[in-house]
């Protein structure tokens, strides 16, 4: 009995990441090449980048690029 409710635990911690993982890039820094990234390219001069997965719609990539330039050109 108690090995069986081990595996029924671990099966739903699987399930649960799985759901997780499938969704469009958030809005974030850059992690494992997804996200926003900067680089300073002369005084207050920028070139941003947002790079998503897959399921990120172009519209929400071109959103995003200009949300952080916004950012940067507040800061």
């Amino acid at each position: 009995m108690e090995i069986h409710l081990c595996r029924g635990a671990a099966i739903a911690v699987v399930l649960t990441l799985a759901a997780c993982g499938g969704g469009p890039t958030l809005y974030q820094q850059e992690v494992d090449g997804y996200g926003y990234s900067q680089q300073q390219i002369e005084g207050n001069r920028y070139r941003v980048v947002f790079s998503g997965n897959s399921s990120t719609q172009r519209g929400t990539v071109e959103n995003y690029v200009r949300f952080r330039a916004a950012e940067i050109a507040l800061a």
